[in-house]
């Protein structure tokens, strides 16, 4: 589960402990465990946005905000969004440490990142493209990726993602995410403007057939239908992951709960 930008884990479990009740409720007996780690950069009160930068007019400019953090920052000059590759030795630990994980859940830059996190497990095809790319400037594939050995992902859902655009993250998205991506817009969000969220959903196999909309703006929408859909779309990926299962105990392989 990771949260968005100016969030923290802790924050980002307390605005969505309707989906962990839901998802437990609907899935009672896999054993769900959701996770929500904080993103490794601290946030400092001037690069907040403008509304939460007035609401610490009483700190000093400059000083880090308790629990405002971020998976990167984006260089508006350059395109960089700093940080992303510490981000992604971040969320190795994570996974080398707690996982396997099944899935993954993100929101805004969370999204982002969860998208891209998945396009990373995805093993070959992708460190083939990381390679290619990095001869026109591309950023190299994490090696604390690469020495994982983590399997890749069931599924991700971005809820309110976009596209990182710039290319030296290009890799990550050509060729397309073929690991199935939920995307959860909202009809009325004017933080993420649609193209941007649109731009990810064309960056994956498939990803027109998995765009929900729901009437309202920049949040985990929590409306039964929605949370329908999201069940819906992991009953399905879980339903794979069962068939290959199946496969597993023939062969005597351990089969792990789902981590999300």
């Amino acid at each position: 589960m990771l949260h968005g930008y100016t969030q923290s884990g802790s924050l980002f479990r307390a605005k969505t402990a309707f989906l962990e009740a839901a998802l437990k409720k609907a899935f009672p007996t896999r054993g769900i465990e959701l996770v929500y780690p904080t993103a490794p950069h601290r946030l400092r009160i001037a690069s907040l946005p403008a509304p939460t930068h007035r609401n610490h007019s009483r700190e000093e400019d400059g000083d880090p905000d308790p629990d405002s953090w971020a998976w990167s920052q984006k260089d508006e000059q350059t395109g960089e969004y700093v940080g992303i590759e510490v981000s992604f030795d971040f969320l190795a630990e994570i996974l080398r440490t707690q996982g396997p994980f099944t899935g993954v859940i993100g929101f805004s830059q969370g999204a982002a990142v969860a998208a891209m996190l998945a396009s990373l497990l995805e093993d070959t095809p992708r460190t083939s493209s990381f390679s290619a790319h990095q001869l026109s400037g591309g950023i190299a594939f994490p090696d604390s990726i690469r020495s994982l050995h983590h399997p890749r992902l069931k599924f991700a859902v971005a809820y309110s993602g976009f596209l990182a655009t710039d290319t030296r993250y290009a890799a990550c998205f050509e060729p397309q995410i073929e690991t199935p991506v939920l995307h959860v817009l909202g009809s009325l969000d004017g933080i993420v403007d649609e193209q941007r969220s649109l731009s990810l959903v064309e960056a994956c196999v498939g990803g027109k057939e998995r765009v929900v909309y729901h009437p309202g703006g920049h949040f985990v929408p929590g409306a039964k239908p929605y949370v329908g859909a999201l069940v819906g779309f992991m009953r399905e990926a879980l339903r794979e992951q069962g068939k290959e299962s199946e496969d597993a105990k023939a062969s005597g392989a351990i089969t792990e709960d789902p981590h999300l």
